[in-house]
């Protein structure tokens, strides 16, 4: 994690679990409040609503400083995954008690009461939108009033979450004052709790995730056609201000020296800079392989040559690119960043015969020889296949990102990959003719991906398990 900086933007996809899961999981909290065994799923429905809000409460600030791996764990409002979870459990055992009729009067007056309170509030927020907005930015004052902004305008799906809420729950008041014990038993009961929970989250959630076309959104113009009939391997720098703005470009193939990322990588950041104006230096600018630059106007930059006027908008090619894979054969170590974003920036250096590794051994050999080359045979996101020949001792530079992830085969023999130029990647070859290959081999994905396969297994057999043993624990309960 230390690979990484950066704060994650304002998240906009639904992590809810639905409204009828919900006002079950509140009416599981209240009746199992003071059972051991549902510890643990009481406390993370209540503290994970309060972490997901972020640096905006106490809470945060207090897991932030005082629980050593917080600081690397990823966006605060991601836990709510872990709500979603908990509320599921403590909604199923609600169900059961329901169903099993093992409220007492008294919880179920409780409950009852919860219930319309939670459906009177969502109402009442729901009709008068201007209230719930002045609370919440009321008690988050650090909120951009763009967040508060989006939310308003957002603000109608509330309606329809209100009239589930009112209709769901008074069927969960009505089933709690049924005096008649339902005689529903196993599959039944589950596929009625699967369809009410479709029906009520699903909507929910796609909500915050449209499908669209995106060419009704984004098409192709002049500048993008004129650049991809180039089909080399290079990246496009956009000096359009927002109209290329994030992730437009790659959406037609094209990469980007400026790209959005919401994971920043550290040591690109530092190689382009607070926002990216180091690219504007030649020397970066070839490191980070841009061959092409797009501007609304007129660039006056010794590197950059006009390779299209469309009369507002002008194509430039850069005269000195640096290709994606290249050979050199000097190379120095330099273990400080900030040393070695000095050096690159200077005239004196040279990237396409020499490298600054982080790193590694020492160079002091000459240009590349006219017989060497780097063909790129495979370019895709977690692996590259690329043949060098190879004059005498020297490195690969790459100008991909380096991440301590990607591992390199030369000739099938496993070559540790070195950072170098501060943020891309250089491998160490031997005189001859070679094949190279790179892979993205995260052993933490694997052990994520393990995990979740052994996951999946353990809910669908203690499901299989369930199913098969209900009616027998039915049948018990009715003989007892």
């Amino acid at each position: 994690m230390d690979d990484y900086w950066g704060r994650n933007p304002f998240k906009l996809n639904a992590e809810s679990p639905g409204p009828l899961i919900l006002l079950l999981a509140i009416g599981g909290f209240v009746l199992f409040v003071r059972h051991r065994r549902m510890l643990p799923w009481l406390v993370l429905f209540i503290l994970c609503p309060l972490y997901a809000l972020g640096a905006h409460t106490p809470i945060f600030k207090l897991v932030f400083y005082t629980v050593p791996v917080a600081k690397f764990l990823r966006a605060p409002s991601l836990i709510m995954f872990m709500f979603s979870c908990s509320a599921s459990v403590l909604a199923a055992f609600f169900i059961d008690a329901c169903f099993e009729k093992k409220i007492t009067r008294e919880r179920k007056k409780l409950v009852t009461g919860l219930l319309v309170l939670t459906v009177v509030l969502t109402v009442l927020f729901t009709v008068g939108k201007g209230i719930l907005f002045d609370m919440w930015g009321g008690l988050f004052r650090g909120l951009e009033s763009s967040k508060l902004e989006t939310a308003r305008n957002t603000a109608g799906g509330l309606n329809l979450d209100a009239g589930l809420l009112l209709v769901l729950g008074g069927g969960i008041i009505l089933l709690l004052k049924s005096k008649y014990r339902l005689k529903w038993s196993g599959a039944p009961i589950i596929g009625a709790a699967i369809v009410g929970i479709l029906v009520t989250s699903l909507p929910h959630s796609l909500r915050f995730v449209e499908y669209i076309r995106v060419s009704d959104f984004m098409r192709s113009d002049p500048m993008i056609q004129h650049v991809k009939q180039d089909r080399d391997v290079y990246r496009v720098l956009p000096l359009t201000g927002t109209m290329y703005d994030r992730n437009y470009l790659p959406m037609f193939g094209l990469e980007t020296a400026n790209g959005f990322y919401d994971n920043r990588i550290r040591y690109y950041d530092t190689l382009v800079g607070e926002g990216f104006r180091n690219l504007l230096n030649a020397n970066i600018m070839k490191v980070a392989n841009v061959k092409y630059v797009l501007a609304f106007q007129r660039v006056d930059h010794s590197l950059l040559e006009l390779d299209r006027d469309m009369g507002r908008a002008f194509v430039y090619r850069n005269r000195e690119f640096l290709p994606r894979a290249y050979i050199v054969h000097r190379a120095a170590v330099v273990e400080s960043d900030s040393a070695a974003l000095a050096i690159i920036k200077t005239s004196g250096f040279d990237p396409a015969s020499q490298t600054i590794l982080a790193s590694g051994t020492p160079l002091a050999g000459g240009p590349p020889g006219e017989g060497e080359r780097v063909s790129i045979d495979a370019h895709d996101p977690g692996r590259v296949r690329l043949k060098a020949r190879v004059e005498a001792p020297g490195y690969l530079c790459y100008s991909g990102n380096w991440l301590p992830y990607w591992s390199a085969y030369v000739d099938g023999n496993k070559t540790e990959v070195l950072r170098c130029n501060i943020a891309m990647r250089a491998i160490p070859l031997d005189a001859g003719e070679h094949t190279v290959e790179m892979r993205y081999e995260s052993r933490w994905f694997r052990i994520g991906t393990y995990l979740c396969l052994a996951s999946c297994a353990f809910v669908v057999l203690s499901v299989v398990v369930g199913l098969k043993g209900w009616p027998l624990v039915r049948r018990r309960d009715r003989d007892a």
